[in-house]
């Protein structure tokens, strides 16, 4: 009779405004979030994708998440490869580069 593609995905964003959804949908931070196509309404949410980089990637285009009521409030990320105490750390010296290593 006919063939279905079953997709993992792990959340369902109602989005009754069409054009925030297109949006969502097509914007370069948020596009890869997304099943395509998604049902009128909304949009599937790709597997793997947890709601604080959800949120976090909706927010840089100015849409909020909401859930149970709240909006989602997404936990800042470190800076990668940033020092902690904010001090920079001395190179090790490679052994056998200078003249006094010989």
């Amino acid at each position: 009779m006919g063939r279905a593609t079953w997709t993992a995905a792990s959340g369902f964003l109602w989005v009754d405004d069409g054009n925030v959804r297109e949006m969502l949908r097509t914007r370069r931070p948020t596009q890869e979030l997304f099943v395509d196509p998604s049902p009128p309404g909304g949009l599937i949410v790709g597997f793997g994708v947890d709601i604080e980089r959800l949120a976090r990637r909706c927010r840089t285009i100015g849409v909020e998440i909401l859930s149970d009521g709240q909006v989602v409030r997404a936990r800042t990320m470190p800076i990668p490869g940033a020092a902690k105490s904010g001090a920079h750390p001395r190179p090790t010296p490679i052994r056998g580069t200078s003249k006094t290593d010989k």
